[in-house]
């Protein structure tokens, strides 16, 4: 059949027409063949089925030109109603991110991820604590590292994550840097003094008291010096005064009220590789006299001795590659059944 409205050749038993999808009847089409296009010529009907059968090869083809290009719009339709919905969503605009931009998708889109993460997370307030003035905001997580500023005691910080070796990293006053976990607290401090309890387990003192003041009456609380710089604690009796020791090994002193007893908080670096030896030898140097007891180990070492005087030197010390750390306390023999309580108990404290 042919027809009637476009003229294309379509099967005889065809519904509709495959080119304009137009409806027709067999009786109609083979009546408007018959009268109006196919001539009563047996030649002519040959060459019309020769056409007819080229064109059943590829029937509609201009409707599947049309249904190709229908869904190529629609596709793109599609395309674009996801890409403004996501662009408006939240604000952010794809099309002009750096993970949109990027020549390697793969990781450019993980680096702005990552970055847009750490921008927007909500880091915890934490406090510093347990210290007696400021620490250090250091620039990398190491005792070592530059200090890039002080932070005073009580101060709020932004606790960005835990890093190595203890440390801890923080944003203090729009500075990124390190400091030791063990200095902050998720609760401020309540005064810039911590109090502390001896636990001294020798013998009785019969001579625990003293005439001229309270300064040789065993009294066990203590408060707690933080050397931050070089990273470590030590007790020091609460009603000791502090005053200023010229020799620069000393990082904090206190004396007893009637100066009867020193207490010496040391601490520097170990530049000349100094061994434990060495630092007896010049102990015993500094304070020459009787040695009432001596001990060490591999990274430590005990010295007491007694000079003329009547006093007693005693001094522990812990060594490495990099750093001497210790205490001195020296105090009037006279008292040494009560001061030996107290050198006990910052021994513990510092050793521990």
């Amino acid at each position: 059949m042919i027809c009637k409205h476009c003229g294309v050749y379509i099967p005889d038993d065809a519904q509709f027409c495959e080119n304009c999808c137009m409806p027709v009847t067999n009786n109609t089409q083979k009546e408007y063949v018959q009268q109006s296009i196919v001539p009563e010529n047996e030649e002519w009907n040959k060459s019309v089925a020769d056409i007819y059968r080229n064109n059943k090869k590829e029937p509609g083809h201009k409707g599947m030109i049309l249904a190709v290009i229908l869904s190529i719009v629609f596709a793109a339709a599609a395309v674009g109603i996801f890409i403004y919905t996501i662009s408006n969503y939240s604000g952010n605009n794809i099309l002009t991110s750096s993970a949109a931009a990027s020549p390697t998708p793969d990781t450019g889109a993980a680096q702005t991820a990552a970055a847009a993460n750490q921008n927007n997370a909500i880091m915890e307030t934490y406090y510093v604590a347990n210290c007696k003035q400021t620490i250090p905001l250091r620039s990398a997580p190491s005792n070592t590292a530059t200090v890039l500023k002080t932070i005073p005691l009580g101060a709020p910080v932004s606790f960005a994550e835990t890093a190595q070796d203890g440390f801890a990293k923080i944003v203090y006053d729009g500075e990124t840097g390190y400091t030791l976990q063990s200095y902050l607290s998720k609760t401020p401090p309540v005064n810039t003094q911590q109090s502390y309890s001896g636990n001294y387990t020798g013998g009785t003192s019969s001579n625990n008291t003293n005439t001229s003041s309270k300064g040789a009456v065993y009294d066990p609380s203590y408060s707690i010096y933080h050397d931050s710089y070089f990273g470590f604690s030590c007790y020091y009796p609460s009603h000791f005064e502090e005053y200023n020791d010229s020799d620069s090994f000393v990082r904090y002193s206190v004396k007893a009220p009637d100066g009867t007893a020193r207490l010496k908080i040391c601490a520097k670096a170990n530049s000349s590789n100094l061994s434990i030896a060495n630092i007896l030898s010049n102990f015993k140097s500094d304070y020459p006299g009787y040695v009432d007891y001596e001990n060490s180990g591999n990274n430590w070492c005990a010295l007491s001795t007694n000079d003329s005087s009547g006093y007693c030197h005693y001094a522990y010390f812990h060594v490495d590659s990099s750093i001497i750390r210790g205490f001195e306390f020296h105090y009037d023999k006279t008292y040494e059944t009560i001061y030996d309580r107290y050198v006990e108990d910052i021994y513990d404290s510092i050793a521990g």
